[in-house]
């Protein structure tokens, strides 16, 4: 549901709610004419979502760690940038990180050229990595992202939809205004998991940042 109260710029609202119009539209067409949105099996390959900072990488460490605690044959892949990375290199609920980079997630403009063919990298690869489940994480600024998961045919593909394109999405996970950030990632997988998110209430936020030691064991701060 697109909500007023959730953008700060009323561009940003009028362009989500033109967005999630011309979405609207073109799955109607799609039905009238036989095709649907891509849907499939859940399976355990599961690829997360964060191609911001390492920040944002920490803060999904904790809802890791609980994916992992709900079902731990889960084959957790992350798709990050190489700051986020940073925090998924050597986490041992984390089976895989592929890295990518993406202009709009840096400082300053970038061409709409750039722009289109990050877009095509961050489709081709979405596809390569194959995953069953993919899920988006964050709750602001990931129309393209969802385009993205859309466009690569993941059978199953999660995320907030309060700001538009949800029906891009196979689950749409309720947003509630003002909760913590981390506490925002739980409840995603919680839903994801279990069909609720009221598991996610009494999960640890405490972030994990795992390196390697001379012997190539790993441990955590």
């Amino acid at each position: 549901m697109i909500e007023r109260k959730h953008f700060v710029s009323k561009k940003n609202y009028m362009r989500s709610l033109l967005l999630d119009w011309c979405v609207n539209l073109a799955f109607f067409l799609w039905s009238k004419i036989g095709l649907a949105p891509k849907q499939g099996e859940e399976g355990n390959r599961v690829l997360f979502i964060e191609l911001a900072h390492l920040g944002d990488g920490l803060l999904l460490t904790p809802a890791i760690r609980f994916a992992k605690e709900l079902k731990p044959e889960l084959e957790i892949t992350c798709l990050a940038s190489s700051s986020a990375a940073k925090a998924f290199e050597y986490n041992p609920n984390v089976g895989r990180v592929s890295v990518i980079n993406l202009p709009w997630y840096k400082s300053g403009k970038s061409s709409l050229l750039n722009t289109i063919m990050s877009f095509i990298r961050l489709v081709s690869r979405i596809k390569e990595l194959h995953p069953d489940i993919i899920v988006n994480f964050r709750s602001t600024g990931y129309h393209r992202e969802h385009l993205a998961m859309f466009f690569a045919g993941v059978p199953q593909r999660v995320g907030f939809g309060h700001k538009g394109i949800g029906r891009l999405l196979t689950r749409v996970v309720p947003y509630v205004e003002g909760v913590n950030v981390a506490r925002q990632k739980a409840v995603i997988v919680s839903v994801l998991l279990t069909g609720s998110g009221a598991m996610a209430e009494s999960v640890s936020l405490c972030p994990e940042f795992f390196v390697s030691s001379q012997d190539g064991s790993n441990f955590s701060r």
